[in-house]
């Protein structure tokens, strides 16, 4: 009696708060995206309530229970759809800001005809989920409550339709909030217990039929299960998951929703999975789809009512999403092409509603026909898999085809589908939607294809590219930066330290105590490897001990601290301690020191590092193991396995979230200032342009003016006599003010590409190092005497591949910093020179101030860590990027109270990169 209590209190909860935000409802756009007002939470949970239904619990579970490991495959890939969507088509879904239904988007790339199929489809697809949401209802309802199916079945839809109809979207994400907790919630509290009546993981595994874990139980079976997998990889962009992504205020907060919200299908599906092959072992001659209904039965009483409330509402939250959105691209993308007259936005509001009704209705005569949730899911999405996903997708990547190429790939999809589903598929067992897809692809490229060979041989020109063909162009240069060169390598290290920070020495005093200090509670599985586990851990020792000394390292060895850091981060904790688990034969005290040492990586570096650094840690120690001993030897039971895969993930997700905190808020105040520097930049461009064209004026001018001085000199008017040395200086002034503002110009080009990590729309040119001191000397705005503190030896030149205004900006920064120390000490002077070497190029400046302390000389290069009150501590920072951007670097050696040293070391060029057009080096005379 309490569990129906519980049951009629929420669904009395839901309807109160949909007739509330009725009453309030005035506008179409308020009722379907809510006016895009949502906070992150608010939309991760919509997009949750949407994903995650009755076919993502009881269909997974009953999948589970009949076919297996192949059933629950299909269900995960859906996490690849929405990772793939957050990484390629966000951004072009996001520049839909006044859309608020799918068929906005399509009539945008296919016209009206694309907005009526995508209305048609759409609305076909939503019947068909709200159907399998209704026939989830009605299993719990009947299984818990006794009542007839047809009865259970009413129950479910007029709860779901009633407040979705009335509330719209607002009544719809209030509810996802709360049922998006409450399937964690219920879900994981289920599985477990249901593994405690099983007797644990490792009773679950072995008493799982074999045959749930073939891959390939017969071919018809694999063809089916493998053909709705590839469509699972594939963002197929059902209607009410876009109408959901369409709520997102901009492209930032759809990413983070979708990202977030597939971690969550991710874990919610395999506990939906646990809970089928649980309830197989428990009851082996269930019906299937009764599986998860009867995990919940086994609750004692109370808590079977929360867990059955949660389910309840997590199947309505779903169908309320797609009925929502039925109804709206019902009327929206299906009535509205079909009337010449516009309706008015309160007439459409109306019909909204009423759509909502009437297709709730058609949901429940699907339900009481297909009884079979997994059935109708996959039978609902044949027109809008077999129409429409592809001519979607291919508008959101760039490949915009004409009607006719829609068309005739709706056909190939329509007609393929037909005659697979009549014809072939209890044959061949490959399902008919992914034959449609395939079809319509196919078809639609083809005639695309046709159509842009025949535009080029009439106009013998070259249409623009696509977007999703540049894309597939610049893919292989993109890929470069993730090959693991040395340059790669070195700037990854430098750039991920830089925004996290390193604690070499007091991680170097810590990890060396750790590995010079005998365990002599250790118990050795394997004697054999105890001299090989000793030798590594002396060598351990060893790596640390020079991250001690790290202060005392010389500049040019500095270069590569950051590398040598993450190598013994590596070697030292997922490498050394995986090679110690596998050598004491999984002890409990080595898996315990292991999820420690992960825990310590995980607040020592930033989340990007840690996932690199403990899956090459963990690969390499299992292939050193291999080598050294036998693997196969070691023996890791399930409860172990369980116990370690859980308590690690929790200790790395714990360092992870708290280290990606501090680096995101590194990051955003780096952003932050770059936007702050792009407008100042902006803005002095504006003023510096209006500059030149006031020089370029006043040169004309002054030509005038010494045409007519001449003029009045040789008629031997009374005129005050100029020299010609005056003259010739003023004519030199200007343009000297015009060169500087044209270099000025140019490096704020650069700058503002790089700000945006545009740099490669500014490509790099053979620069000279000499012609760019010396332009930086000559231009510097020096005050009173200051310009005779700078002394420079400049009797060598090299030459290197970068942007001379970005070097000339990185010596102001220098010269600016040295001669604040210089004014701060009252003493001091700079000097700059020029170091050939074998392998690099380098470029001195050296002031004799105070020099800088150890802990200054540990932040110098670390964004907002300026020693002057009145600096950003980002002029360092981004002299640093710009060195690093040229495959160079800059370093800092200083020694308090005597000098401060920078280096800037460049990448050495080949002869053959020489220009020969560029001005031989000359001596810097000074002013």
């Amino acid at each position: 009696m309490i569990d129906l209590v519980i049951i009629g209190f929420y669904l009395f909860v839901v309807l109160c708060i949909s007739l509330y935000f009725g009453f309030r409802i005035k506008t179409m756009r308020e009722y379907a995206v809510a006016n895009k007002a949502y906070k992150n939470p608010v939309l991760v949970s919509a997009i949750i309530g949407t994903t995650i239904g009755g076919y993502a619990t009881l269909g997974l579970a009953g999948q589970a229970y009949q076919v297996g490991l192949l059933a629950v495959l299909v269900f995960l890939a859906f996490i690849s759809e929405l990772l793939l969507i957050a990484k390629y088509l966000a951004p072009q879904i996001a520049q839909f800001q006044d859309a608020i239904s799918p068929g906005d988007i399509m009539e945008h790339y296919y016209g009206r005809t694309g907005r009526l199929m995508t209305g048609l489809a759409g609305t076909c697809k939503c019947i068909g989920v709200v159907a399998a949401q209704i026939t989830a209802v009605g299993l719990l309802l009947q299984y818990f409550l006794g009542v007839s199916p047809l009865l259970a079945v009413v129950i479910g839809c007029t709860v779901v339709v009633v407040y979705s109809a009335a509330g719209g979207i607002k009544a719809v994400t209030l509810t996802d909030i709360i049922q998006a907790a409450m399937v964690i919630i219920c879900v994981l509290t289920l599985f477990n217990i249901g593994l405690l009546h099983v007797g644990g993981y490792q009773a679950l595994m072995l008493a799982i039929p074999a045959t749930h874990f073939d891959l390939w139980p017969d071919p018809k079976m694999a063809l089916k299960y493998f053909s709705l997998i590839l469509l699972g990889l594939l963002p197929m962009l059902d209607p009410s998951h876009l109408q959901r992504y369409l709520v997102a205020k901009d492209e930032q907060q759809l990413k983070t929703a979708l990202r977030y919200s597939a971690f969550v299908n991710g874990f919610v599906r395999l506990m939906a999975a646990g809970i089928g092959l649980t309830a197989l072992v428990l009851a082996p001659e269930l019906d299937p789809k009764m599986a998860f209904p009867h995990m919940i039965d086994i609750l004692p009483m109370g808590l079977k009512g929360f867990v059955l409330v949660g389910m309840v509402a997590v199947i309505l939250s779903t169908g309320d999403s797609y009925l929502n959105v039925g109804g709206i691209t019902f009327v929206r993308d299906t009535l509205k092409p079909l009337f010449k007259k516009p309706f008015s936005d309160y007439t459409e509001l109306r019909l909204t509603q009423l759509s909502t009704l009437i297709l709730g209705a058609l949901a429940i005569v699907v339900t009481l026909n297909v009884p079979s949730i997994f059935d109708i899911v996959i039978g609902s999405r044949f027109l809008w898999v077999s129409l429409i996903s592809f001519p979607l997708l291919a508008g959101l990547l760039g490949l915009k085809a004409s009607r006719r190429s829609f068309l005739f790939g709706m056909c190939a999809g329509a007609i393929s589908y037909t005659f697979w589903y009549l014809f072939f598929q209890k044959e061949f067992g490959i399902e008919s939607i992914a034959v449609g897809f395939v079809a319509n692809a196919f078809a639609l490229l083809l005639t695309y294809s046709l159509e842009t060979r025949k535009v080029r041989s009439s106009h013998k020109t070259l249409s623009k590219k696509s977007l999703y063909w540049a894309r597939l162009k610049s893919l292989p240069q993109a890929l470069k930066a993730y090959i693991p060169t040395w340059p790669n390598v070195l700037r990854f290290s430098s750039t991920r330290t830089e925004l996290h920070g390193a604690q070499y020495a007091l991680f170097g005093f810590f990890a060396c105590f750790n590995f010079f200090l005998p365990y002599m509670m250790w118990n050795h599985a394997n004697e054999a490897l105890c001299v090989h586990v000793t030798m590594m851990r002396f060598f351990g020792g060893f790596l640390c001990c020079f991250l001690c000394f790290s202060e005392g390292w010389p500049p040019w060895l500095k270069r590569y601290l950051p590398v040598y850091w993450h190598l013994t981060l590596l070697y030292s904790i997922p490498f050394l301690m995986t090679f110690m688990v596998l050598e004491s034969d999984a002890s409990w005290s080595s898996l315990n020191s292991m999820l420690l040492g992960l825990f310590l990586l995980g607040l020592l570096v930033d989340w990007m590092s840690f996932l690199t650094i403990s899956a090459l840690g963990v690969l390499l120690a299992c292939a050193v193991f291999s080598w050294v001993g036998d693997i196969s030897s070691v023996s890791l039971d399930s409860d172990q396995a369980s116990w370690a895969l859980y308590m690690y993930s929790f200790a790395a997700a714990i360092g992870m979230l708290f280290s990606r905190a501090n680096a995101q808020g590194n990051s955003d105040r780096v952003n932050l200032s770059k936007a702050a520097g792009g407008s100042v930049i902006h803005e002095l461009r504006t003023l510096l342009v209006a500059v030149s064209i006031l020089v370029n004026t006043l040169k004309k001018d002054f030509l005038v003016l010494i045409k007519g001085y001449k003029l009045a000199k040789q008629a031997k008017l009374p005129v005050e006599p100029i020299s010609t040395q005056k003259l010739s200086n003023v004519e030199n002034l200007l343009s000297s003010i015009d060169g500087q503002v044209k270099l000025s110009l140019s490096t704020m080009d650069v700058l503002l590409n790089h700000l945006k990590d545009e740099g490669s729309k500014t490509p790099p040119e053979l620069c000279s190092a000499l012609q760019c001191l010396t332009l930086a000397i000559e231009r510097y705005p020096f005050q009173e005497q200051e310009h005779r503190l700078v002394h420079l030896n400049l009797e060598r030149d090299f030459y290197f591949i970068g942007h001379q205004g970005v070097l000339v900006n990185i010596a102001f920064n220098l010269i600016r910093n040295s001669l604040k120390q210089i004014n701060n000490a009252q003493r001091g002077d700079i000097k700059i020179w020029i170091e050939t070497k074998d392998q690099t190029n380098e470029i001195h400046v050296r002031d004799t101030a105070n020099g800088m302390t150890e802990a200054q000389l540990a932040q110098i290069f670390t964004p907002f860590s300026s020693g002057d009150r009145q600096g950003t501590g980002l002029g360092l920072y981004f002299c640093k990027q710009e060195m690093q951007r040229i495959q160079g670097d800059i370093l800092c050696h200083s020694v308090y109270g005597e000098f401060a040293e920078f280096i800037l070391i460049f990448k050495k060029v080949s002869q053959n990169e020489t220009n020969p057009l560029l001005s031989a080096p000359h001596n810097y005379s000074g002013r």
